[in-house]
């Protein structure tokens, strides 16, 4: 942020210096111009007056420098023509100009005789009188004044532009970007507790929300780890403790029959019976920790709401186009009808990465295909992967917990997925089955339609 503030501190510098150097060049190079503009007029009204027009029939307004054409003639006193050279009678702000006026063969400029105001008489011409120009250069300074204003609001403009621009920039995304850039490192860290301050900004408002969710989840999953690992710890002791009776039973009856104390076939008959018994309470105790060590997978949480199968393809196709492409696998979506379904649409998500995840793990990787197909107001969405399918006589098995196929001794897996899809579908009041050919595999995910 602090390289940030540096570059809006260079930009208002930068513009100061060229709003500086671009007025003053400008002024200087218009006022040049216009300290010999008023010359333009003079000598417009001496070819004037040249023609014989009179000085009092000049339109003065028709000059934009010369306001004024005073006449001295001669002779005059000297009081007169001192005051007349001095500017007297001319404003502080204005300027003038002094012409003498020589005898010629021209008409008198404004009197009688042979008189001319034009300049440049012979060496043995008399003057017979002065004219006094009196000029402004507010006309020449008004037109640099607006000019240099205009330019100067044009700069102001676009600064108060870039500038807007960079405090939204910063405001909006560079400040609540630095907020949140340490909630993951602290998340990874195992620092739960650490929140943002959820708003409604455009551009990170919906992630700082999903953050906080994420955060949130997290600890929510820590507790409930905790509580589960306390109870299975627990129950695993207490089931320890209690399987050693049973279990030092059948070896006492064991060791009974071993060493033949029991002389009859009724005695021994009962004995077995007693290990027998006791075999079945190991079992049920045997039962309660696998129950125990599933519990937490069996607790999922489902939503159910409305959403449309079009949306649940395109986070499928989202995930997985790309990754298929990569390996070679041709990944085909069947044409289908956008109809709405009822469920949970982030946990049908699990189950069908769950199913593509095992087509690509035991497929032959050719290719994967979804299909669509409708059956008494559900909706069926197949997953057939090419490659050798599971036996039949596995087929019972496939959907139990820690159960894993005879294909499956050298692939990563605990046996739980499919497991976990049966249980998500079944909450989701829908159904998950699967079929073989001779060199498919399909599963389908049965969802009802609203």
């Amino acid at each position: 942020m602090r390289h940030y503030n540096r570059i809006i501190g260079v930009i208002t510098v930068l513009w100061l210096i060229l709003t500086v150097v671009f007025t003053v060049t400008l002024y200087s190079s218009g006022n040049g111009e216009n300290r010999k503009d008023y010359r333009i007029d003079i000598n417009r009204i001496n070819a004037m007056l040249s023609k014989g027009v009179h000085i009092d029939s000049i339109d003065i307004k028709q000059f934009a420098y010369v306001s004024r054409i005073e006449e001295l003639k001669l002779p005059c006193s000297d009081k007169e023509l001192t005051e007349f050279f001095d500017g007297s009678g001319i404003g502080r702000n204005a300027g003038y100009a002094v012409q003498p006026v020589f005898f010629g063969k021209r008409p008198v400029a404004g009197g009688t005789g042979s008189e001319s105001a034009l300049e440049g008489g012979t060496e043995n011409s008399r003057i017979s009188g002065y004219l006094r120009f009196t000029y402004s250069s507010a006309g020449g300074n008004h037109f640099l004044t607006r000019t240099i204003v205009f330019a100067d609001l044009c700069l102001l403009m676009i600064f108060l532009t870039v500038m807007t621009l960079l405090i939204y920039i910063r405001r909006s995304i560079l400040k609540p970007f630095n907020e949140m850039v340490e909630l993951p490192y602290e998340l990874s860290k195992g620092h739960l507790r650490t929140e943002l301050k959820e708003n409604k900004n455009r551009f990170f408002g919906k992630f700082l929300w999903g953050l906080n969710l994420l955060r949130e989840n997290l600890e929510q999953h820590k507790k409930r780890e905790l509580q589960l690992e306390k109870e299975k710890r627990t129950l695993i002791l207490s089931i320890s403790h209690d399987i050693k009776t049973p279990l030092s039973t059948i070896k006492l009856y064991s060791k009974a029959i071993y060493d033949n104390l029991y002389a009859t076939a009724q005695k021994k008959a009962m004995a077995a019976r007693h290990i027998e018994e006791k075999a079945g309470q190991i079992e049920k105790f045997v039962g309660e920790i696998i129950q125990a060590s599933t519990r937490d997978i069996l607790d999922i949480e489902v939503n159910s709401g409305e959403f449309y199968l079009s949306r649940l393809i395109a986070q499928i196709e989202k995930t997985y186009a790309d990754k298929l492409q990569l390996i070679k696998t041709a990944f085909i979506i069947s044409r289908f009808e956008d109809v709405l379904l009822k469920g949970d649409i982030e946990r049908l998500v699990e189950v069908f990465e769950n199913i593509i995840e095992n087509a690509m793990k035991y497929g032959d990787g050719n290719s994967i295909k979804i299909g669509f197909s409708d059956e008494d107001f559900c909706k069926l969405i197949t997953v057939t992967n090419s490659g050798n399918p599971i036996p039949a006589t596995e087929f019972i098995h496939m959907f139990e917990g820690f159960w894993r196929g005879a294909n499956s001794h050298d692939k990563n897996g605990s046996g739980l997925g499919l497991y976990i899809c049966k249980k998500i579908m079944k909450k989701m009041d829908g159904d998950i089955f699967a079929e073989s050919t001779a060199d498919t595999m399909s599963f389908t995910v049965v969802v009802r339609c609203c």
